[in-house]
């Protein structure tokens, strides 16, 4: 993936082909659309996942950096940052990423899943329709093609929309499936984000 020239956000009120072109090419870092959803559509979605049913909690430090020591100590000291001993820190996801699954080989536990994951989205985000087909839809209007979440031939379609509350710092990173999963076709795509995710980072705080 080639080195993006602007991480500061550019904000803009529409997708144009502008911007789709920098997204593709990396030469955009962030790109921002206000109140793509609305204010009633984020309270909603919130208030579904503090429910906590459809947000459970989970240990970073375990799934995302046990099989590599020098990730599990930089993640180690990021999540515990701020914390304090009699309080652990906690942090929740909805959905999960090919990667969590195929770094320990047990992709087929992930594809299986998908369908669950997708359903606690479709719930979380149900309040004037699914953000991921709204995604959908502006991609394919914008492009002339049809847009959709990528399937893995032999294992079925991917999941996209995930969605985390992470506790203390997350490091400026990257999610790229050509290093992370080269095995499966979701490589190939070239945004470079992970096969089917619409951000591994995303809050809606």
């Amino acid at each position: 993936m080639s080195k993006a020239r602007c991480f500061g956000a550019i904000v803009t009120d529409r997708l144009g082909d502008n911007h789709w072109t920098g997204l593709l090419h990396g030469e955009i870092g962030i790109l921002r659309i206000p109140d793509f959803l609305s204010s009633e559509r984020r309270e909603a979605a919130l208030s579904e996942l503090d429910g906590g049913e459809l947000f459970p909690p989970y240990d970073p430090i375990e799934e995302c950096g046990g099989i590599d020591p020098l990730s599990h100590r930089q993640i180690q000291t990021d999540h515990l940052a701020g914390s304090r001993p009699e309080a652990p820190p906690v942090s929740r996801r909805l959905g999960r990423t090919l990667y969590e699954y195929a770094a320990r080989g047990t992709a087929k536990e992930y594809f299986e899943r998908v369908p669950e994951f997708e359903a606690a989205r479709r719930r979380t985000l149900t309040h004037g329709g699914d953000v991921i087909d709204g995604v959908l839809d502006l991609v394919s209007r914008l492009t002339g093609n049809l847009a959709s979440v990528a399937e893995e031939p032999g294992y079925g379609r991917c999941y996209a929309g995930v969605i985390r509350d992470v506790h203390g710092c997350s490091r400026l990173h990257s999610d790229d499936a050509r290093e992370e999963t080269p095995t499966f076709v979701g490589s190939s795509i070239l945004t470079g984000q992970c096969p089917g995710c619409w951000d591994c980072s995303a809050r809606l705080r």
